[in-house]
């Protein structure tokens, strides 16, 4: 195995966990969207995250591939809340979602390919 995936796969998985609970960390303590109830911000900001835990944590390709596409998302909450006046949340967003886009982009690039029964011709 290429030590990229292994890499990859460390950084994703720390970037997930990072986004995931400094998410938690920042609806408790208010910081993000003070005026918006608790609720809303966990459904919208927090179940998206849930979702591709059992396929990350299982290694799944296709898991790290459409998780590259949902931190899209991050990267649009990110931009909303460092123009709302909150530069620092804001660019600890921004670090975070990049880190786990590129871990991810890198693990559904590199990791081999399920194992696949090919015909041999005689």
């Amino acid at each position: 195995m290429r030590p990229i995936v292994s890499i990859s796969r460390i950084s994703a998985l720390g970037a997930y966990f990072a986004l995931f609970f400094f998410t938690i960390f920042c609806i408790v303590a208010n910081k993000i969207y003070p005026e918006q109830p608790r609720i809303f911000l966990i459904i919208g900001l927090l179940m998206p995250l849930v979702f591709p835990a059992r396929g990350l944590l299982r290694a799944r390709r296709f898991t790290h591939a459409w998780t590259s596409f949902l931190s899209l998302f991050y990267l649009v909450a990110a931009t909303d809340i460092w123009a709302s006046g909150h530069p620092a949340i804001g660019s600890v967003y921004f670090l975070l979602t990049i880190l786990l886009f590129l871990s991810c982009i890198l693990y559904a690039r590199y990791s081999p390919l399920p194992f696949r029964e090919e015909k041999t011709e005689k």
